[in-house]
């Protein structure tokens, strides 16, 4: 209550405070929710009352990291982050020393997902929700299970889906810098006059496929 109090000069609704609440209780941290108020539009409507900028260009590159970071808490791991395996998180991925496919392949290789024992068809439903904000297409999936059942690593598929368009943009829409190397490749292709590709999804899964197996074995381990 006094985050509504502070922010927008009033009691917070009781619908308000107990969705807070009920977050809070299951784990969120409390950064999180007053991201969740500052980010509002009602907290702007105050900031413009006095004259002053609700949030910078700074504030939501701060935010997007924060967020993606959460996503794959509770997207991975079932969860809320604990707040020193957030606050390492997001110091990796502001400092430039991690990247969003770093992030995702440290939380499914984790022991607290890989103890889960779940099944190839789990993992890659995961997988699809983590890396593309989606359920895996019947096609697209049954080719990963294939190529699992072959022989291919889940690091291989972990790889294969941080090359692909959809997990660069919905990296890129966080702010986040989806692999090594790839600011300078677009920078140089943009340069260029020359677009960053954008395939038709099975085109894509088909070069992860292949990056997967060839251009990504030398990829450090997590």
């Amino acid at each position: 209550n006094t985050l509504y109090k502070t922010f927008f000069d009033r009691d917070g609704s009781s619908e308000e405070i107990n969705s807070s609440v009920a977050q809070l209780s299951q784990g969120r941290l409390r950064q999180m929710v007053i991201w969740d108020l500052v980010r509002g539009a009602e907290f702007k409507k105050m900031a413009d009352n006095f004259g002053v900028v609700a949030m910078s260009a700074a504030d939501e590159a701060a935010y997007g990291v924060r967020a993606f970071t959460e996503r794959f808490y509770t997207v991975v791991l079932g969860r809320y982050p604990d707040p020193v395996g957030f606050d390492g998180w997001v110091a990796g991925l502001t400092g430039g020393t991690l990247t969003g496919s770093d992030l995702a392949r440290g939380f499914f290789l984790s022991p607290e997902y890989t103890g889960k024992n779940k099944s190839d068809s789990a993992f890659l439903d995961d997988s699809y929700q983590a890396y593309f904000d989606r359920a895996a297409d019947a096609g697209g999936k049954q080719g990963w299970l294939d190529a699992l059942a072959q022989g291919m690593t889940r690091t291989e598929v972990l790889d294969g889906f941080s090359g692909s368009q959809e997990f660069i943009a919905l990296a890129e829409s966080y702010g986040i810098r989806p692999f090594a190397g790839y600011g300078s490749a677009r920078v140089a292709r943009e340069a260029d006059g020359i677009p960053m590709p954008v395939f038709p999804i099975p085109l894509s899964m088909l070069l992860a496929g292949l990056l997967c197996l060839f251009g990504f074995r030398k990829l450090r381990p997590v």
